[in-house]
């Protein structure tokens, strides 16, 4: 059950939304466009219905040679606000994935999704505000949230559960959320970053109590030997990160940011997120994170080879299952497998 102190107020939701830091943390995180979202969309991936996508008219870019993710930071440069690569050869898209014919279009959208594609080299990785509509990615191919065109990008965002809470109920679990006081103001915004083909175990979550980083954890909780002979020299670097670029900046006292640590052990911001409910402690829990002293020493947690075998499965494996599946009790299983036994091979 969560208790009061582990919840947060709509003011630490607002600030963690990425319009709200982006700009002040530009320079510490990955490229990224933000793309205001009209009122004639956002009707549109509320409306209930069948998946139906909006027609798109502009070309797909080509995507260009990928490389490593060290290779591409080392070799990064300074983005231009108001330049696009637009020099590239295009290609004819391909048909957009759509349920049934749809008379909807929304050129105007399409055309900036395109160019921050083109712009980005070839691939984004799309959000809303706090969200990423990871729970649709089971409708792409490569179930990532790598678009290549407009098409993706309006694929994902109208299937995913993830984004309509941003639009609808991004303030439904704070604890003022009863208050006379009007909930913060927002503009529904798309967030396009550029896409890095990145190792899941090189990123971590940060806990921030007090102004001081109290705790550190795998984002996505996996045995990895030598994540325990680097143990060190992660810590020393996001420790380092920390203290110069996040700590003295980001307005509240108490949240949650998570990191990427490249082979270099350069430090890349991810994301920043509240510090309570419903951000995900992963391998800590909130009552002990709410414990922890900013006068004690730092905790850097990693999964333990013995460990593995508790390891639950990541949710995104669910993604996709139909609601009858995933809601029948372990009766109603163990009676499946029974009947499926019973069942002659062929």
């Amino acid at each position: 059950r969560q208790t009061h102190s582990q919840m947060v107020t709509r003011h630490e939701v607002a600030c963690c939304a990425v319009p709200a830091w982006l700009e002040q943390f530009r320079r510490v995180t990955f490229p990224t466009r933000l793309i205001p979202l009209s009122n004639e969309f956002v009707e549109y991936l509320r409306a209930e219905g069948p998946l139906v996508l909006p027609s798109t008219t502009t070309v797909k870019q080509p995507e260009k040679s990928q490389l490593s993710d060290d290779e591409e930071f080392d070799n990064a440069k300074p983005v231009d606000e108001n330049e696009v690569d637009s020099d590239e050869e295009v290609q004819p898209a391909r048909p957009a994935r759509r349920a049934e014919a749809s008379a909807v279009s929304f050129p105007e959208l399409e055309q900036a999704i395109c160019d921050t594609i083109s712009e980005f080299e070839g691939a984004a990785l799309v959000k809303l505000n706090w969200s990423s509509p990871k729970d649709a990615v089971w409708l792409l191919p490569h179930h990532t949230l790598k678009c290549t065109d407009a098409a993706d990008v309006f694929l994902l965002l109208k299937a995913s559960d993830n984004v309509t809470t941003d639009l609808d109920h991004p303030f439904d679990l704070c604890v003022d959320n009863d208050d006379l006081s009007p909930a913060p103001t927002f503009t529904p915004t798309l967030c396009l970053r550029k896409w890095y083909s990145l190792t899941p175990s090189m990123e971590f979550r940060c806990f921030v109590k007090s102004k001081t980083l109290v705790a550190i954890c795998q984002r996505f909780p996996a045995y990895h030997r030598y994540l325990t002979d680097l143990q060190a020299s992660i810590e020393q670097a996001i420790s380092t990160f920390a203290t110069s670029a996040i700590l003295p900046h980001f307005s509240l006292e108490n949240y949650v940011f998570d990191v990427y640590v490249t082979r270099t052990l350069r430090v890349k911001l991810v994301d920043f997120g509240c510090f309570g409910e419903p951000t995900n402690p992963i391998l800590f829990t909130w009552e002990e994170l709410q414990q922890m002293s900013p006068n004690t020493s730092m905790t850097f947690r990693l999964v333990g080879k013995e460990a593995v075998s508790a390891i639950t499965p990541a949710a995104s494996m669910y993604y996709g299952l139909p609601d009858d599946l995933l809601n029948m009790d372990a009766q109603t299983v163990e009676r499946m497998i029974a009947k499926m036994s019973e069942m002659p091979h062929s």
